[in-house]
């Protein structure tokens, strides 16, 4: 039977991940139900590990919603229940780089899961897995089904969902020949150039691959040939921006930009995914592109070449042309992180409260307009009161509305479960209840609240507005 919260307008999804070796061959499952409706879906990678399988789950449940909905998910994952809800945030201000100077893990996955999260309005809850809610053990037997089939054969991939807001890229002919390339990056092709007779080879060469396994999703660099160039290059491009590095042995200035660009990849966290193409095993995409001289380097999105770069690099030329490129495919570039805000924030991460809220403490000492510092003292004070929460806080604040502390427990973890909206009507409805004390104390938690989620957050400034209007 569905849960209550199901309607035709709600859906209620479980979500479960696994994986056998961790890493090793993983599988996601994800169950619907909406009305009187059930749905199973699910998936697999060759190689993954638990994480990204539970995140796939999440990312696969909202994105094959046909519309915007209502959503309630379970996923007995906290680390994907507490990094969309609690750490995206500032993973996304710090340019998605950890205290180490190396990517947020999983920040490819994690990005695609927050574009998708976006297009609904989701109540994030966790559930105890293994522990007989009936939901939560239909995906883990999906998510094993994924799992057990990737060990023993090939799946197809999951359906892609390609970026909506990304700006147009360049036109085509009626062929399908690139015509023109974007106004922000000079074109240095000498031509249209027709991508479809490779192609339609690379999609007969796979068809006839004995081996191999799915393309991985958000890798940071791989390795291309012709016979892959169709699903680890083209179809890659349709969702993502790839930058392709041909090189050769004999040519050792074009190693040096491979390898310039693989720390790049790196540092960029997932933006954009690097392909290394030896120019011996890559003649047909090679000769696709017009390929005159190495080192080579050739940007591509939605399935079309951007910009090509021939002969040899610098660093920092490489940096500048790839935010240019980056712009011109309509992706955020990561900015530099402060590596005291960086260690604050991984210790918050890592569940160090104490030593993360010291960090942060030390941090706007010497820097007091810090609005990042500032956010994430909030969020480690937040994290500290949920933790010694009921999980039925919410209903014990239903039950008694006007009861002050039970408001600001529930607001927590509403605003903790994605439900921030509530959260902030909730405690604007006693402020104009009360005065004196207890007025200042409801609108301080407000404000800290606020904090948390980021003043360019639009629930925030609604929020804001309505606190306003009731306060003057």
């Amino acid at each position: 039977m569905p849960k209550p919260d199901a309607n035709e307008d709600t859906a209620v999804i479980y979500t479960d991940g696994a994986c056998s070796g961790n890493p090793g061959p993983g599988g996601w499952g994800v169950y619907y139900q909406w009305g009187a409706h059930e749905k199973e879906l699910y998936g697999a990678e060759k190689a993954t590990t638990n994480n990204r399988m539970e995140l796939m789950a999440a990312i696969q449940a909202l994105e094959t919603l046909k519309r915007p909905m209502d959503v309630v998910l379970y996923t007995d994952s906290s680390y994907v229940r507490n990094g969309i809800t609690t750490w995206m945030n500032g993973w996304k201000r710090n340019g998605w780089i950890n205290s180490k100077k190396e990517p947020v893990k999983n920040a490819d996955l994690w990005r695609r899961l927050d574009e998708a999260a976006a297009r609904h309005n989701v109540d994030w809850r966790w559930v105890k897995g293994h522990a007989g809610d009936p939901g939560n053990e239909r995906a883990d037997r999906l998510a094993c089904k994924g799992r057990d089939e990737a060990a023993g054969r090939r799946l197809f991939p999951p359906r892609r969902v390609p970026h909506r807001d990304r700006p147009p890229l360049p036109s085509h002919d009626e062929n399908g020949t690139i015509t023109t390339m974007s106004d922000q990056v000079p074109s240095r092709f000498s031509g249209g150039v027709d991508l479809s007779t490779l192609a339609a080879a690379a999609q007969q060469q796979a068809a006839q691959a004995q081996q191999g396994g799915l393309p991985g999703s958000g890798v940071l660099a791989i390795d291309v040939t012709d016979a892959t160039v169709q699903t680890e290059v083209l179809e890659r491009s349709l969702d993502a921006l790839v930058i392709v590095a041909f090189w050769a042995d004999q040519v050792p200035e074009s190693l040096q930009v491979r390898d310039i660009l693989q720390r790049l990849a790196a540092e960029a966290g997932g933006a954009w995914v690097l392909a290394k193409a030896d120019v011996l095993q890559n003649q047909q995409l090679a000769a696709a592109l017009q390929l005159q001289s190495l080192p080579a380097v050739v940007a591509l999105a939605q399935g079309r070449p951007l910009d090509l770069l021939q002969g040899p690099q610098t660093e920092q030329g490489l940096r500048q042309w790839i935010g240019r490129v980056t712009q011109a495919a309509g992706l955020d570039v990561p900015q530099p992180l402060d590596p005291e805000l960086a260690n604050a924030e991984n210790l918050m991460v890592e569940g160090q409260l104490d030593a993360a809220e010291a960090a942060y403490d030390k941090y706007l000492k010497n820097h007091p307009a810090s609005g990042e510092a500032e956010a994430g003292l909030a969020q480690v004070r937040m994290l500290r009161r949920v933790g010694a929460l009921p999980d039925n806080a919410v209903a014990i604040s239903d039950a008694d509305p006007d009861n002050i502390d039970a408001a600001l427990a529930a607001a927590d973890l509403q605003l903790l479960s994605g439900q921030a909206e509530a959260a902030y009507e909730r405690l604007i409805a006693l402020v104009a209840k009360n005065f004196g004390e207890d007025r200042e104390r409801l609108r301080k938690r407000l404000v800290e609240l606020f904090t948390v989620a980021g003043v360019d957050d639009p629930a925030v400034a609604k929020a804001r507005r309505k606190l306003s209007a009731v306060l003057f």
